[in-house]
């Protein structure tokens, strides 16, 4: 697997800019895996489709605009574009950070 089967194309009107109100009014895609069907729901409607056995598990992350492009130049006259993504914050000085290259530039 590579971090690439994750790539997609978001069209920059479909990024929320801020949350909706009320919260519990977001959209909520749920997926049958039994029969591969999805029906796009709101997240108010969460309680309907769990069952005793499952899992519920919560991510309290939040997400900062901290992606930057820069350009990686070779000692041999090459470049390429490089986008990073500062994940989270490890130490005052150190970030975790994602880096995706971008097109080869000569």
């Amino acid at each position: 697997m590579h971090i690439s089967d994750f790539d997609y194309e978001l069209p920059p009107g479909l990024i929320a800019q801020e949350p909706v109100r009320p919260r519990d009014a977001s959209r909520m895609m749920v997926l049958n895996r039994g029969t591969g069907r999805w029906i796009d729901s709101e997240f108010r409607r969460l309680p309907e489709f769990l069952e005793p056995s499952d899992v519920l598990v919560l991510n309290d992350t939040r997400v900062i605009p901290a992606r930057i492009i820069g350009k990686l130049e070779r000692a041999n006259g090459s470049s390429r574009d490089v986008e990073v993504f500062f994940a989270a914050r490890v130490s005052e000085s150190a970030w975790e950070v994602l880096c995706r290259p971008g097109k080869r530039i000569r």
